[in-house]
């Protein structure tokens, strides 16, 4: 079973705010997070101990924030459009 995460996206277009959301695929993406500071980890980064320890733990939402805060193109884990708001 693949967890999804409806993700809202808020923009604005010429003073028009607009909401999008999207369906995340939050399992695949805490997966790469947990490779991502596992092997930050064993390269000497002690500060990657405790980000593994938030990752594991973490809501959708605040995986995704960690993710975008380390570089992640949360696009890449979209898996199609929400029809829910």
């Amino acid at each position: 079973v693949i967890k999804k995460y409806i993700y809202f996206i808020c923009y604005n277009i010429y003073e028009r705010y607009e909401m999008e959301n999207y369906e995340i695929d939050i399992e695949r993406l805490r997966k790469d997070l947990i490779d991502y500071f596992g092997i930050a980890m064993f390269n000497g980064s002690p500060q990657a101990i405790i980000e593994l320890s938030r990752v594991e733990n973490a809501t959708p939402s605040e995986l995704i924030n960690i993710a975008q805060n380390n570089g992640f193109d949360i696009n890449d884990y979209i898996t199609g459009k929400s029809l829910y708001l």
